[in-house]
């Protein structure tokens, strides 16, 4: 009973959709660049760019493999794998390059890349704690007659009206734009809170943050979370009620034309 109450729980995780090689390769690219940088000082030249051009590849091939699974990954996955796929690069040109304007312009914008994929992490941790805590109120749920594939978009547009395909596309849009506000919003709270990267920052967005400070505090970050939590809390279900109408009428139609 425990096992299947497990399974249930696991299949409402985002990540879930995930293969476990593709999930333990995103983790391993996300954590590369922090064992890179604390242990820079031990390990070769050579040796950095090896592994950061092997650490590309397997970005290269992750992001190949999402475009072709589009509909399975887990949400703003293709974000989270492209913002690597930049560090990794700018990562390698600032080891090209001597001008040290070039190199801390670039480190700066691998630094805030890599802040911007944990942040994707965050939102998924907190994904998966939404999930344990719905499992401890609701330890079971109704069990479906079958599994039910509902259309693409494309194939579910003929049956949804243009003010209901606008209202959806604002909706989506809308928790992208937060989404990303709070990558950068986290982003500038880490490097205010611990300077752990302000070596290797540009002199000129460092004094920026400094400057804004008071801006960048942990309850700034945990209110604008909040707040995105709740948006997209009811922009989920207003989605789901307009795709469970769309194919509502696609059956109807379908079922009128047998």
């Amino acid at each position: 009973m425990k096992t299947k109450k497990k399974t249930q729980t696991f299949q409402l995780i985002d990540i879930r959709k995930l293969a476990d090689t593709s999930l333990f390769l995103a983790a391993l690219i996300l954590l590369l660049p922090l064992v890179l940088f604390v242990s820079r000082s031990l390990l070769t030249a050579y040796f950095i760019i090896a592994v950061l051009a092997l650490a590309l590849l397997v970005t290269i091939y992750l992001l190949v493999q999402a475009a072709f699974t589009k509909r399975d990954n887990p949400e703003l996955y293709i974000s989270f794998l492209s913002f690597l796929l930049i560090h990794y690069m700018a990562v390698l040109l600032s080891l090209a390059f001597h001008a040290a304007l070039v190199v801390t312009t670039l480190r700066s914008l691998a630094i805030f890349l890599w802040l911007f994929a944990c942040s994707h992490v965050i939102l998924q941790v907190i994904q998966v704690f939404f999930v344990w805590t719905l499992k401890q109120v609701f330890p079971d749920q109704l069990a479906a007659p079958k599994e039910v594939q509902i259309p693409s978009l494309a194939k579910l547009s003929p049956y949804i009206d243009i003010t209901t395909q606008k209202t959806y596309h604002a909706m989506r849009l809308g928790n992208t734009a937060l989404s990303y506000i709070f990558f950068i919003f986290f982003a500038f709270c880490i490097q205010n809170s611990t300077d752990i990267f302000r070596m290797d920052l540009h002199p000129a967005l460092l004094n920026w943050v400094d400057s804004n400070n008071n801006w960048f505090i942990f309850f700034n970050c945990l209110s604008l979370l909040a707040l995105i939590i709740t948006i997209r809390t009811f922009t989920y279900i207003e989605k789901n009620k307009m795709v469970a109408n769309a194919y509502q009428r696609m059956k109807e139609e379908f079922n009128n034309r047998v």
